[in-house]
């Protein structure tokens, strides 16, 4: 599915990045295979839903940030299946 909306801290962190599945590539290794999970979970069906997901990756500086990452759908008047994404920073409380 296309990004079609982020907020400031999902763009942050993931700059560049457009579809989900560049969106998997850039988190750790050990939270691809639950993120790919919780992304076809929840956006399987036709009338797709909303999910959510913490994960963590190495930033510019080489630290881990946790991300807890939030999307919804939407749909182009052509009918194709879009998202919108929101990450918040919860590195503190990991």
């Amino acid at each position: 599915g296309a990004i079609v909306s982020a907020n400031r801290a999902f763009k942050h962190y993931f700059s560049g990045l457009g579809r989900i599945e560049e969106l998997i590539g850039a988190v750790h290794a050990a939270q691809r295979s639950a993120l790919a999970t919780a992304w076809f979970e929840s956006t399987r069906a036709s009338e797709a839903g909303s999910g959510a997901a913490d994960v963590s990756l190495v930033d510019a500086s080489g630290g881990r940030v946790w991300l807890a990452l939030a999307w919804s759908p939407l749909v182009s008047d052509s009918g194709e299946r879009l998202f919108a994404m929101q990450a918040t920073d919860i590195t503190p409380r990991k």
